[in-house]
C-alpha cells in the first residue's frame, strides 16, 4: 500500500494543472479580501445603508472558488489517467483496484484538507483584520475562539466535496462530465430546493453539500433541520455512496 501511495502522490505532484488549482483558491480569496475591503470603504462612508449591509467575509466569497478547484484536482487525479491511458499501466502494476482507488483517496483528502484548512482560517484573519471593530451586520458579533467551529467545518466540506468528485470522476470517466455533475449538487440542486415549499425546500437545502458546515459546527440556523450528528452522518454517506460506487465501477468495468 505504501508503494501505491507514494506512486499516487508523485502523480498528483506531476500533473500541470495542479499548481494552478491550488493557486486558484488563493486567488479567489484575494479577490474576496479585495471585496470586503471595498465593502468596508462604503460601510465607512454610507452610515445609513448600514442596515442593509451583508457581513464582511472574504473567505466565505472564496469558497465556490476553493470548492470548484479543488473539486477539479481530486476529479484530474482518475480521469487524467483515463485521457492518457495510464490508468492501464497504474493497474497492471497494482492490481488491487480497490487498493489504488483507496490510495487515490487518501492522497485527495490529505491536500484538500491542508488546503482547505489553510484557506478557510486565511480567509477568517483577513475579514478579522479588514472588518476590525465594525458592528454587525458588517462585522462580527462573536469571539474568534466561537468562529473556530465553523471554519473548521468549512474545510471539512471542501474535502467531502473533492472526494466526492473523486467518485463521480471514476465513476463518468470523463472530466467534463463530472465537473457537471459537481456543478449540479453543489449550485444547480440547492436553487431548486430553495425554489420548493419551504416544509420540502428547508429539508433538502439542509442536506446540500455546501449547506453542510455550519450544520456540522452547530451553528444554530433558522432554516437547519440536521442536528450535528445527523450533518456528521450526511456526510459520511456522500462520500461512502460516492466512493462505494467507484469501488464497484472501478471492479466491474475494463481500464
Amino acid at each position: 500500500m505504501n508503494d501505491v501511495l507514494a506512486s499516487e502522490w508523485l502523480k498528483l505532484r506531476s500533473l500541470r494543472s495542479s499548481v494552478n488549482l491550488l493557486i486558484g483558491p488563493l486567488a479567489g480569496l484575494v479577490a474576496g479580501a479585495v471585496i470586503t475591503a471595498l465593502m468596508a470603504a462604503d460601510w465607512d462612508s454610507s452610515p445609513e445603508m448600514r442596515d442593509k449591509f451583508a457581513a464582511g467575509d472574504a473567505g466565505l466569497l472564496a469558497q465556490p472558488v476553493t470548492q470548484v478547484c479543488l473539486a477539479t484536482l481530486a476529479i484530474l487525479v482518475i480521469t487524467g489517467e483515463y485521457a492518457t491511458g495510464m490508468i492501464r499501466t497504474s493497474l497492471v502494476a497494482a492490481p488491487n483496484r480497490l487498493q489504488v482507488l483507496a490510495a487515490k483517496a487518501l492522497v485527495v483528502s490529505g491536500v484538500t484538507l491542508v488546503a482547505g484548512q489553510v484557506i478557510s482560517f486565511a480567509g477568517f484573519w483577513a475579514s478579522r483584520l479588514i472588518v476590525g471593530d465594525r458592528p454587525p451586520p458588517f462585522g462580527f458579533s462573536g469571539s474568534a475562539a466561537d468562529a473556530v467551529p465553523l471554519v473548521v467545518a468549512d474545510g471539512l466540506v471542501i474535502t467531502v466535496i473533492s472526494l466526492v468528485a473523486l467518485g463521480l470522476g471514476t465513476v463518468i470517466r470523463s472530466t467534463a462530465g463530472a465537473l457537471v455533475s459537481v456543478f449540479v449538487l453543489l449550485f444547480v440542486l440547492p436553487m431548486v430546493a430553495m425554489a420548493l415549499p419551504s416544509s420540502v425546500g428547508n429539508v433538502l437545502a439542509s442536506l446540500m453539500l455546501r449547506n453542510l458546515a455550519p450544520q456540522l459546527a452547530g451553528v444554530p440556523q433558522s432554516e437547519a433541520v440536521l442536528s450535528q450528528p445527523g450533518a456528521v452522518a450526511v456526510a459520511v454517506g456522500y462520500v461512502v455512496v460516492a466512493l462505494g460506487a467507484a469501488a464497484v465501477v472501478l471492479r466491474r468495468r475494463d481500464a
